[in-house]
């Protein structure tokens, strides 16, 4: 069943749950303002549910637990309330949990870095509290909880397993007791002194306690019909003289600008999860974008390395050539931060003005693949390798499957796969000029890419299609397989490495 990003409204139908042969629901991007039904749980079969986004209050049905052959779920960008149910550890092949921006509380689950499947984890921006055990070895490999209330020492992990926590009350917490997420700063004492012997802490506006025990809120009764009309025909007549008084305002605001010689600032703080940073921010930390912080350039512009807010990060600026409208690189960092996924580099945030446009990304300490495997001594394993094979086709799938839009990256090659302290690969440079629209016909578009990854076909019809970065990541496998470069004018068989390997 997929219904993402139709405009729906209204509860999500319970009766769902009689159709026993439901493998995948996606609702996403609607406005259900709905509980998730419990009748889910009846769905066996069920092995993907998708509904981020979507208005949902209340509880995360103990139910689900039932659906054993659940695979991934994404439930983020809610305001869901309670505790993770405890039967949810049944669910032994699940792979994907993604609950971020919720308001979840109680404490984390012993059991769920057990769960035997699970690979990726995300609960940051919820109210989750108490201690985290340290993980043992298992199949994770990556667990992020940032911006809760954890408390207590913080957990440690095993390589590779990629552990996010920041934002916390981890001791030792600095600030006169504060931690600070998302350039804000939260008060660990007072939000902890709110939750004795465990309680629940406040409901979500509009929302009411419906479970102490678990901490589930729900919406508060609508009023009687009586007092609702009464209240329609006062707020008609405040909605009446409010507009006219706005009016007015907006009147003579327009009159003061046009006298006015120095025009508002056009300040945008972009979307929700990405930081907005200073240009002398960003300026101070690249010692006025000096060279011995560049660490590498492209087709965007120059790459330099910098540390802001306590954390390393790769500043991308774009060059004059790059530079976009206004609205265009707003569009760009919109789509940028609407991409999660363990194997692609994540954009942190952002920075704009007159002539300048920059993209903060995480730093990526062990730089690209073509560097690792053409210019250092040491030779990465094998299993190393299929790891990162296996990453960039994670990051692939993500891209052509579940990205809205769906993107096309077009430039899949060595060092465009960059590797974290973990050798974890991410993919890089990928932005909204990729985004495929109509993604499920072909493209008509300028050939564009590099010599030796580019797919024939594209070449020769001018048709974009996902087949393209599939043909250019099997040439990064006979890379990573052969060990040698796509085109080497030093090869005596011929300079492109598919007819040399045919």
């Amino acid at each position: 069943m997929y219904l993402a990003n139709n405009s729906l409204t209204g509860p999500i139908p319970p009766e769902y749950g009689n159709m026993k042969s439901l493998q995948e629901i996606s609702l996403w991007n609607n406005n259900l303002e709905s509980k998730i039904p419990p009748e889910f749980g009846n769905l066996l079969n069920l092995t993907y549910l998708n509904l981020h986004e979507c208005n949902l209050y209340g509880g995360l049905p103990q139910e689900l637990g039932n659906c054993r052959n659940m695979d991934s779920m994404s439930l983020y960008g809610n305001s869901l309330t309670g505790i993770i149910p405890d039967s949810w550890k049944n669910m032994n092949k699940l792979r994907i949990l993604w609950l971020h921006r919720n308001q979840l509380t109680k404490y984390f689950p012993e059991w769920l870095p057990s769960l035997p499947s699970l690979y990726n984890v995300s609960l940051d921006y919820n109210l989750l509290y108490g201690p985290v055990a340290n993980f043992p070895n298992a199949s994770l490999k990556i667990i992020s909880f940032t911006c809760n209330y954890f408390s207590g020492t913080a957990p440690t992990a095993p390589p590779p397993l990629v552990l996010n926590f920041t934002g916390n009350c981890f001791d030792p917490i600095d600030n006169n007791n504060k931690i600070r997420c998302q350039q804000q700063y939260y008060d660990c004492s007072a939000y902890l002194k709110e939750l004795p012997n465990g309680s629940c802490p406040r409901c979500p506006g509009l929302q009411s306690l419906e479970d102490p025990k678990t901490c589930v809120c729900t919406l508060i009764s609508p009023v009687s019909e009586t007092s609702s009309s009464k209240g329609k025909l006062v707020g008609s007549i405040l909605g009446v003289g409010a507009f006219l008084l706005i009016m007015v305002l907006l009147w003579f605001l327009y009159k003061w600008y046009m006298k006015s010689t120095k025009p508002f600032e056009d300040l945008w703080y972009g979307p929700e999860g990405v930081i907005r940073y200073h240009v002398e921010d960003i300026v101070t930390a690249t010692d006025n974008f000096h060279s011995r912080h560049e660490i590498g350039a492209g087709g965007f512009g120059k790459v330099y390395y910098a540390v802001l807010d306590g954390k390393e990060v790769a500043i991308k600026r774009a060059n004059s050539s790059s530079i976009q409208s206004t609205s265009g690189f707003r569009n760009e960092v919109v789509l940028l931060s609407r991409l999660h996924h363990v194997n692609l580099v994540r954009l942190l945030g952002f920075c704009e003005g007159e002539g300048i446009q920059i993209l903060v990304y995480e730093y990526m300490s062990n730089g690209n693949l073509f560097t690792m495997l053409f210019k250092r001594k040491t030779s990465l394993s094998w299993l190393t390798r299929l790891d990162i094979a296996i990453g960039v086709a994670h990051g692939l799938e993500y891209l052509h499957t579940f990205a809205d839009p769906p993107v096309i990256h077009r430039d899949v090659k060595p060092s465009n796969v960059l590797l974290d302290n973990n050798l974890v690969a991410k993919l890089s440079d990928f932005g909204i000029s990729k985004v495929a629209p109509g993604f499920d016909s072909e493209m008509p578009t300028r050939p564009c890419g590099t010599a030796g990854y580019i797919d024939p076909q594209y070449v020769l019809t001018e048709q974009l299609t996902s087949a393209s970065d599939v043909y250019s990541f099997g040439v990064v496998l006979l890379e990573l397989v052969t060990g040698h470069k796509s085109i080497d004018n030093a090869r005596i068989d011929g300079q492109n490495l598919v007819e040399w390997v045919s």
